[in-house]
């Protein structure tokens, strides 16, 4: 549970003095924060997470295009990116 901002007791610590209710707060191992504060935004949290996630594939699908297209870089033969 280690954001690589925020640690997780100092999120729990900030959601309480918020007054957040404890049953809308559910810890899962992971690398970041995903909030709903209610069932009303549930389905935008939902959705939020579905477009984190395309953004997240699609970059590793640039990613792995640009290893394979880059310019070659220097005269070990190795593709650089730029």
């Amino acid at each position: 549970h280690r954001d690589a901002l925020v640690g997780l007791s100092s999120m729990m610590d900030l959601l309480s003095l918020m007054e957040v209710p404890a049953g809308n707060v559910r810890v899962v191992a992971g690398s970041h924060y995903m909030f709903s504060v209610g069932q009303d935004t549930a389905f935008q949290h939902a959705q939020n997470r579905d477009l984190a996630l395309q953004d997240i594939l699609n970059l590793h699908s640039q990613a792995l295009t640009l290893q394979k297209t880059g310019q070659w870089v220097g005269g070990d033969g190795s593709r650089g990116f730029g």
